[in-house]
């Protein structure tokens, strides 16, 4: 009663202006989601993406969504990022963002401030040591550094003065990406096209198929979006294909070679220069894109899925896609196996423990996270799956079909033993934590549920994303993830 007593008295120019609490200020990153360049581009992903998972998850398939974008409220306009698919390198700015405002100094973010209950007035504010005289009282914006305290004043112009004053600080939060196509995307474009889906405009990065609408980013998106005080350097290096020495560890030439991107049909033209050229080990990119103004940035988070390349998870099923993979066919699977799995326990390039080890040292995250593979095995009762993952028409030709005692053996054979070395492996090695569920998460949701998470071949038209999930599926991982960043992060 007294506070309202004082203001009342104040209004009416009894008592002198007094400063209001702090918190009555209100300020948010403009565009916190550092990938994403352009004044409307984050509020378009955040329409766009949740109208594009709700259409998958109502059953209707990737050629449904995309046929009706505009039906879904879906534009087919590419999004500005801030990756440049010349040199295949990030921008500069996903670290370092640079505002016009800060006079082209780096490491500056725009930020929204607003005096609540001061719509209609102007104010003079005084940011850091720059004033904006009379100005709106309701999102005025300013240039400030970044992991810097910065004094926030106000006054409100007119017969009754008011003044409020904070301290505002934003806080750079790096999540990095890294791994083989179920961290890239694969299968999972966020934007397609009638041909082959190569034009850069279609993935983050084509050579790669990283996409936008993979758990990972899903997850930094939403962080971002629900903690607009954080300005959030979100970047992802994962490349389908990838196995530890070679991509992660080591060099690779891409799920799609500079050769087969300037032959196919639709192959974008600014791709050309990827001719002969392989890329640079994912540590070494990742490097680049923290250490790219001098003193390297520390990852907050690192996202990593690594292994089932290892296993040919792709000639497993192409196996059990011919007819009759009898026991001789699984027989013979099973050995070739138990020497790809012994490779992930043992001490060589692709060893699980040593990478584990090799990645930490190299980028030294706060929180490193190794992901448990999902399952695209089972229908909507949790039986397995007898269906064909390839094309259709060549189910007339008796190829492609993979019946439930094959996905049965599939799982048994690689998905379950795959996901229990990644727990007992990264959960004991230092430095590193496992996300698991999401085997749990997808287990009704396989590539013949009615509403499935995963790819068929009809569903991936010509990537490599058989059996990788859609939006949907990266949807119910990226949940995990999420749960995870929101520990992780908290101050």
């Amino acid at each position: 009663m007294r506070n309202l007593l004082c203001r009342a008295a104040m209004l009416l120019g009894l008592l002198p202006a007094q400063a209001v609490a702090a918190e009555a200020i209100r300020w948010s990153v403009v565009n916190n989601f550092g990938l994403l360049s352009g004044v409307d581009a984050q509020a378009r992903f955040k329409r766009e993406s949740d109208a594009y998972i709700a259409c998958m998850s109502k059953r209707f398939s990737p050629g449904q969504c995309d046929n009706g974008r505009e039906t879904f409220g879906l534009t087919r306009q590419p999004y500005p990022v801030r990756f440049e698919s010349r040199t295949l390198k990030y921008d500069h700015a996903v670290l370092h963002p640079v505002q016009p405002e800060s006079g082209d100094a780096p490491d500056h973010v725009t930020v929204s401030l607003t005096l609540p209950g001061a719509a209609r007035a102007r104010c003079d504010w005084t940011v850091g040591d720059k004033a904006i005289r009379n100005a709106p009282c309701d999102g005025v914006r300013a240039s400030v550094p970044l992991e810097t305290d910065v004094a926030v004043k106000v006054e409100v112009r007119g017969k009754s003065p008011r003044n409020a004053e904070t301290t505002l600080r934003v806080r750079r939060v790096v999540i990095a990406t890294l791994g083989d196509s179920f961290m890239s995307g694969e299968g999972n474009p966020h934007m397609r096209s009638k041909v082959q889906p190569v034009k850069s405009e279609n993935w983050l990065e084509p050579r790669c198929h990283r996409s936008l609408m993979t758990s990972s980013a899903l997850a930094a998106f939403r962080w971002a979006d629900d903690n607009p005080q954080a300005y959030v350097a979100y970047f992802n290096l994962a490349c389908s294909g990838s196995t530890a020495a070679i991509g992660l560890l080591g060099s690779y030439d891409g799920i799609i070679s500079s050769r087969m991107l300037d032959n196919l049909r639709g192959a974008d033209e600014d791709a050309v220069h990827f001719r002969g050229k392989s890329m640079p080990s994912q540590i070494e990119q990742a490097r680049e894109v923290l250490c790219a103004k001098g003193g390297c940035i520390t990852p907050d988070v690192i996202f990593l899925s690594i292994g089932i390349n290892t296993l040919k998870f792709s000639t497993v099923v192409t196996e059990l896609a011919k007819p009759n993979c009898a026991e001789a066919c699984l027989d013979r699977l099973r050995r070739e196996l138990d020497a790809d799995f012994e490779r992930l326990k043992g001490a060589g390039a692709d060893a699980l423990a040593a990478t584990y080890l090799k990645v930490h040292s190299a980028l030294a995250p706060k929180a490193a996270f190794a992901i448990e593979y999902p399952d695209p095995t089972r229908d909507e009762t949790g039986k397995f799956c007898a269906g064909n993952v390839l094309f259709p028409v060549l189910g007339k030709l008796g190829l492609g079909r993979v019946d439930q005692r094959e996905n049965k053996w599939a799982y048994e054979a690689v998905l379950e033993p795959l996901n229990r070395l990644i727990v007992d492996v990264a959960g004991t090695t230092p430095g590193w934590e496992v996300v698991t569920g999401s085997m749990q998460a997808t287990k009704r949701n396989g590539f013949c549920s009615t509403e499935r998470f995963f790819n068929s071949g009809q569903d991936a038209r010509g990537t490599s994303g058989t059996l990788h999930p859609n939006a949907a599926g990266h949807n119910a991982v990226s949940k995990l993830l999420s749960e995870r960043l929101n520990a992780s992060l908290k101050r």
